[in-house]
């Protein structure tokens, strides 16, 4: 079960070092708006199922924060619940959420380099 968000949880220094934060399924919507709330700008996400095959959690973490990382994400939340069983391997079926965020400081911050370029 993920925890809580706390305030230090919003303190991202560095960009090309996303930060990943599991959330509870049920939660992605709260944990969206508590985002946007604290000065977050939505990037984008994904939603996809897998089968796993590794017992990993969370196999889709690292290539999560590799995306993240190329488009400039400094948090990364991902949630997860078992969709179902895969017949031929038994092992369950995972779908994913995961959302890419950005602080309104460093997106203005690019955006303002970028135009004196």
């Amino acid at each position: 079960m993920a925890s809580e968000i706390e305030q230090k949880d919003l303190m991202f220094p560095n960009p090309n070092d996303p930060s990943c934060i599991r959330v509870d399924w049920d939660k992605i919507a709260e944990t969206d708006q508590q985002y946007l709330a604290e000065g977050f700008v939505f990037l984008g996400f994904t939603d996809f199922e897998v089968a796993t095959l590794s017992g990993e959690e969370y196999p889709a973490q690292k290539e999560a924060i590799e995306f993240g990382k190329k488009i400039g994400a400094e948090v990364i939340l991902i949630a997860s619940h078992t969709t179902g069983i895969n017949e031929d391997s038994k092992t369950p079926w995972i779908g994913y959420s995961i959302g890419f965020y950005e602080r309104k400081a460093t997106l203005a911050a690019k955006l303002d380099r970028d135009n004196k370029q």
